[in-house]
Formats: structure tokens, C-alpha cells, sequence
């Protein structure tokens, strides 16, 4: 069989082409962006040797061999775009399939740059994440801009400093957002981009606070180069991705809220939201992806802990479902440690990520049902649960598998995110429809009171 080096592959790329833009109906993001992220982040430097970095891939890439029949044909993706989401399809279908090429001429193990979408190990929500082999651990993290709404026709090193200063600065968003995840997740690299030009981003050890390094841009007419750094950061990536985080710094003290006094012990009122830094959480496994966000769990001022976390920085729908969740939980707090998990604190970290901390009650029913457990044995004790919660004015609405949680003999109901007052809600009764759950709700609209029947 005729061979070709993956180097070769990559010179012999057509030209990226540049964005079809709907210039009539451009907009700078697809969803409301409720908070503006600050971090620990106290250095922006240059990545100086980050083209060294790419020099040295190069041998790799041209000892590393294909079949002549493999090529990069780069989805010719002619359709207009006027926002973030059409620049989400061109990175998959122009940048991303095309890395997977190069990545498996490698040896790479089922490479993969994809939507964050439904993994519970990726922390907030970033644009993309990368993985690698059967592990849904993210390696790095990709934050995709318009170019229009963040063209950065500067240096971004040289802007920082009066980025910093501006509460409002699209600049200073864009670097504490992606450093926020890197920071959140693990993870040494990251990169941003808004197409036409690509930047790379490494976390370094800092004395105080957090250091970030970023390259040069990349532009996409230089098709060969930045597809060398794409393949030059993912194996970096793939060699040494894990960087220990949370830092312990707080938020500097002019990027705060009047509100923002770190939290020095746990609340006497849990119900009550305060501003707090990493120091005082770790996340140690992800439990479950939830519609607002992701489940992990971890601990809290060094105590065992469920956290229900939601990017705060991506979409207001989710901040204000986590905070009617919080209220239920207040309205209800005589449940608390019995019918319901107790909560421990609600808390907001870095204007990114809001936390609702919560007791460990177990694993949840489907877990327990797909490690051989029995759902009969369990029926009476969730009926109580839901009965316990009606007889106070409340419907759970949501009352499947995944929202009771079992341990040593008992069950408690778990999110109380689309909980309501008085009758239930004729909505969900018919996404249950819908849907044919073997396992679900049994109750009508209009009435005030739930079962299951498993």
C-alpha cells in the first residue's frame, strides 16, 4: 500500500476559505450572557515557545505515515452564517473533522473535538471539549467567538491590562471565561477562536494568583500552519493535560459585587446565596448531566458533598431554574435530612459558576436499577417521598428514576428544579406521554398528588 506522511497530508490541505457572513443579520452570541466571568487570574503572558513547540511536531508528523488515500477535504460549508452557532458547524465540519484525520495518522485512539452536551466529567459549558479513547474526560477546552463581536485585531497581551479594568471588556470575558474552565476541569490547555484567527492558551505554575500563557494568532489562510498547532496542542495535551485546580486565590477584589465577601465557614442559612472562592470546593467525579448543568460529586470545607453546578456565564434560563430549585428547597426546608436532601450552601464562584451544595443521599434509582437493584422493593418508600411533598401544597413533576436517591434502606426525591405550588402541571403530564416512560409519574393535570409505579 502507497504511504504518504501525515506531514505531507497536512501540507496538501486546500485552503480554508473564509466565512460567508449574513451581514444584515449578524448577532454576537446565541444566548443571553448573564454574567461577565472574574478569576484568580493575575498574569497574561505570551506563550514564547509555543512555535517551538509546533517545530518539534513537525518531525513527528513526517514520520508518521497515512495511506496515500487519505486526504483533508475540509466540508465546503457555503451556507451564511449571522451567529455563534454557524460558527460552531463550520469548526466541526472544517477544523475538527479534519484534525481527526491527522490525530488517527498518529495513533491517537478515537480523537475527538465535540460539544460538551451530556457528559457529566466537563464542569460549565464550554463550546467544545476534547477527549480521547474510551475516558469522557475533557483534555481541553475550546471557546468559539463571532469574529465580528471579537475580532481582536491587537495583540491580546498588549490589550489585557485596560481589559482588566473594564468590567464590560469582551476581551477580558472571553480570557477569565476559558481560563475559568481550564481551571475548573484540570486542564493545562485551552484554546480560543473565532475562525479566522485561532489562539492557544497553557496554565503555568504562578507563585500568586493564576498565570495564563497565550500564543500569537493563527489565522485560517494559513491552512497548514494552524492545523500543525491544532495537532501541536492536542498532543501536548494528550502527553500532559492535567494541571492541579481549583487555585486558592480569590477574585480580585475590583472585578467583585458589593456582595462578593468570600465565604469564611458554612452558612447558618444554606438558602442564601454568597460569593466564595475555589478554595473551599473540590470536584473529585461527575455524577450526571443535568438540564442545567452538570452533578458532581466532591466536598465542601473538606466535607463529603453532591454539587448541582450551572454555568452562570452561559444561560440565564438555567441560573434562574437553579434559584427557583433553592427557594422550593427553603419553602420545604421541614423536609430537610428526611423527605428531602439537606442543603448545605448555595454559592457563587468567580461570576461563573453557581453551586447548589447538597447532602450525598446515595445513588440514584436508575443507577441502582442498572447495578440489579429492584424498583418493586422501592415503590412504597418514593410513594411516601412524593405523598410527604403533596401533603405541603408542592408537586415534584419530574418524579422518575433519576430523582430519588437510594442509600442503606432510604430514599430521599432529589431535583426540585421544575417543583411547583398546587396542582400539577398539564405540560409535563404530556412530555411523560410523550415520551412512554415505563417508569414514570401517575398523575393527571389537575390533581395534587403524585405516585410511581414501578
Amino acid at each position: 500500500m502507497a504511504m504518504q506522511s501525515v506531514y505531507t497530508l497536512i501540507q496538501n490541505c486546500p485552503p480554508l476559505q473564509p466565512l460567508n457572513k449574513d451581514i444584515g443579520s449578524l448577532t454576537s452570541t446565541t444566548t443571553t450572557t448573564p454574567k461577565f466571568p472574574r478569576t484568580d487570574l493575575d498574569t497574561l503572558a505570551t506563550w514564547h515557545t509555543f512555535p517551538t513547540e509546533i517545530d518539534s511536531v513537525r518531525n513527528i508528523l513526517r514520520n508518521s505515515t497515512v495511506s496515500t488515500s487519505a486526504s483533508l477535504s475540509p466540508f465546503p460549508f457555503g451556507a451564511y452564517i449571522s451567529n455563534e452557532k454557524g460558527v460552531h458547524c463550520i469548526m466541526q465540519y472544517v477544523i475538527f473533522l479534519s484534525l481527526k484525520t491527522c490525530l488517527e495518522g498518529l495513533d491517537v485512539v478515537q480523537p475527538i473535538y465535540n460539544f460538551a452536551d451530556g457528559n457529566k466529567d466537563v464542569v460549565g459549558q464550554p463550546d467544545f471539549i476534547y477527549k480521547s479513547g474510551s475516558s469522557t474526560k475533557p483534555k481541553i477546552v475550546v471557546e468559539v467567538k463571532t469574529d465580528w463581536a471579537f475580532p481582536q485585531l491587537g495583540s491580546i497581551v498588549a490589550e489585557w491590562p485596560a481589559a482588566q479594568s473594564n468590567p464590560k471588556s469582551k476581551l477580558a470575558r472571553a480570557i477569565h471565561q476559558i481560563y475559568g474552565y481550564m481551571t475548573f476541569n484540570h486542564l493545562r490547555y485551552g484554546v480560543l477562536t473565532n475562525y479566522e484567527k485561532t489562539w492557544f492558551l497553557r496554565r503555568v505554575n504562578a507563585p500568586q494568583g493564576g498565570r495564563l500563557e497565550i500564543s500569537d494568532p493563527y489565522a485560517y489562510n494559513s491552512t497548514s500552519t494552524l492545523l500543525e498547532a491544532w495537532v501541536t496542542v492536542t498532543l501536548l495535551a494528550e502527553n500532559n493535560w492535567f494541571y492541579p485546580s481549583p487555585t486558592t486565590s480569590p477574585a480580585p477584589p475590583q472585578c467583585a459585587t458589593t456582595l462578593t465577601t468570600p465565604a469564611p465557614a458554612p452558612s447558618s442559612n444554606p438558602y442564601i446565596l454568597r460569593f466564595t472562592d475555589p478554595s473551599v470546593f473540590e470536584f473529585i467525579q461527575g455524577i450526571a448531566r443535568s438540564r442545567v448543568g452538570v452533578v458532581v460529586r466532591g466536598t465542601y470545607f473538606g466535607s463529603p458533598v453532591v454539587m448541582k453546578v450551572v454555568d452562570a456565564s452561559k444561560e440565564q434560563w438555567a441560573i434562574d431554574e437553579l434559584d427557583h430549585e433553592v427557594s422550593v428547597y427553603s419553602a420545604l426546608r421541614s423536609l430537610s435530612g428526611s423527605t428531602l436532601p439537606c442543603v448545605i450552601a448555595y454559592i457563587e464562584v468567580w461570576n461563573m459558576l453557581r453551586i447548589l451544595v447538597l447532602e450525598d443521599c446515595g445513588i440514584n434509582l436508575r443507577t441502582y436499577q442498572d447495578g440489579g437493584g429492584d424498583l418493586s422493593t422501592v415503590r412504597d418508600l418514593c410513594n411516601d417521598r412524593l405523598a410527604e411533598l403533596n401533603a405541603l401544597g408542592y408537586m415534584h413533576n419530574d418524579a422518575k428514576e433519576e430523582n430519588f436517591a437510594f442509600n442503606n434502606g432510604n430514599v430521599r426525591l432529589i431535583d426540585l428544579g421544575r417543583a411547583s405550588q398546587g396542582m400539577s402541571q398539564q405540560d409535563n403530564w404530556q412530555r411523560y406521554i410523550k415520551k412512554k416512560l415505563a417508569n414514570s409519574i401517575c398523575c393527571s393535570a389537575g390533581t395534587t398528588s403524585e405516585s410511581v409505579d414501578f
